[in-house]
């Protein structure tokens, strides 16, 4: 089960992480007259998450609800993020929230959406 900042926000339905890659800031120094090129570190990136999902509810507040729970965590705080395999992200933001319109799905009220995660320590 998937959790974010000790919250199952997304357990009702069925969602994947996709865990972005690391790069390596850097500078590059050339100087004149000179062969090559001197290249400066300065720390890994932000390593971008992705998830993608169904919120599922018997109706359409319930729906509701998720949402707005959901939309309270995009406000710029940090934590931890465990992902779908378990995995643990550490310094982890949630920047996006993006829902499409409820429908029905048999029964029950569903909702596709993309969040979007910035890890701002990565290799935590």
């Amino acid at each position: 089960m998937s959790r974010y900042r000790s919250k199952d926000l997304f357990g009702s339905g069925p969602h994947q992480f996709h865990v972005g890659g690391l790069s390596e800031r850097h500078e590059v120094h050339e100087l004149p007259g000179s062969d090559g090129a001197r290249v400066t570190a300065l720390g890994r990136g932000l390593r971008k998450i992705e998830q993608t999902g169904f919120l599922l509810a018997d109706d359409h507040a319930g729906i509701g609800k998720q949402i707005e729970a959901i939309e309270q965590m995009v406000d710029g705080v940090t934590g931890d993020l465990v992902d779908d395999t378990g995995r643990t992200h550490v310094a982890v933001m949630l920047v996006a929230f993006k829902p499409q319109p409820a429908h029905r799905l048999g029964a029950r009220w569903a909702v596709e959406y993309n969040a979007e995660y910035l890890q701002l320590q990565p290799g935590g």
